[in-house]
């Protein structure tokens, strides 16, 4: 039976962590956006080399990555509360479901609540199976609180 566990992600993660980004990618509802492999290497680099305070990418590992949550907080845009903001959550399909790949998300909420949060904010992508993942996120005592709309120009 392979071993399953989580840690920090560090620089030498990031090639892993980038196939999982295509993967993401082709898998949303973005996919029609170009991919790009230098910004997305950028953003993923320098989250990584940030102070663990500020923002963090908690990988999912059976013998390789197969999952991550990026994990970042922002003050609420009425009050000074400070939330946990899940920027990204990606688990492969083979592992999706898991314990190992809700316990991303708890990891998440932990981190959240060392750094001082408030609160935790959650998203889900549309056509990623948007109701399987509220009810997961309800089982994390969230609720709905405002969907997104994206238009082409």
């Amino acid at each position: 039976m392979q071993t399953a566990y989580l840690k920090i992600l560090t620089i030498d993660d990031i090639p892993q962590f980038m196939e999982l980004a295509r993967n993401f990618h082709e898998a949303s509802p973005y996919r029609h956006m170009e991919f790009s492999d230098t910004k997305v290497r950028t953003l993923i680099t320098g989250i990584v080399n940030a102070d663990k305070n500020e923002s963090v990418v908690i990988g999912l590992f059976v013998e390789r990555l197969v999952g991550f949550v990026i994990c970042g907080y922002a003050e609420h845009t009425f009050s000074n509360d400070k939330m946990g903001v899940e920027i990204a959550w990606w688990v492969e399909e083979e592992y999706r479901g898991s314990r190992k790949s809700l316990e991303l998300l708890l990891a998440f909420k932990d981190w959240s609540r060392r750094i001082g949060c408030k609160y935790i904010q959650t998203a889900s992508l549309e056509g990623l199976a948007p109701e399987k993942l509220e009810k997961v996120y309800n089982k994390m005592d969230t609720y709905k609180v405002e969907s997104s709309f994206l238009g082409v120009l």
